[in-house]
């Protein structure tokens, strides 16, 4: 990372905060709603700091980070394609029920 964007981050563990073990990064404030969150300034330590704090602990060279990010990131995407199967599926048992309901109604009538 070149010096210009490491100047734009600032680690919060000046202060003694629980927040300051996890090597959080400082969000600033911005003047605009459009833009400002947007930026790197805004955006880097935003993203930095909702990853989980196994992550960025565990961290020891560029290598071990990229291969824990892309288990975490694959672990979470396949937990969320789960729930939606699982949703498609109770759909289909509980539409399936009402089609075999409505059959029963219409052939009483």
């Amino acid at each position: 990372m070149t010096t210009a964007l490491l100047n734009l981050l600032n680690i919060v563990s000046l202060h003694n905060l629980r927040s300051a073990t996890h090597d959080d990064l400082l969000v600033p404030r911005t003047r605009t709603i459009i833009y400002g969150p947007r930026s790197f300034a805004v955006s880097g330590p935003c993203v930095w700091n909702d990853l989980p704090p196994t992550l960025s602990a565990s961290a020891g060279t560029l290598r071990q980070f990229q291969s824990t990010l892309k288990t975490i990131l694959f672990c979470s995407a396949y937990i969320i394609w789960d729930m939606i199967w699982q949703f498609r599926d109770r759909f289909r048992a509980l539409e399936q029920h009402y089609i075999n309901l409505l059959t029963c109604l219409l052939t009483q009538v």
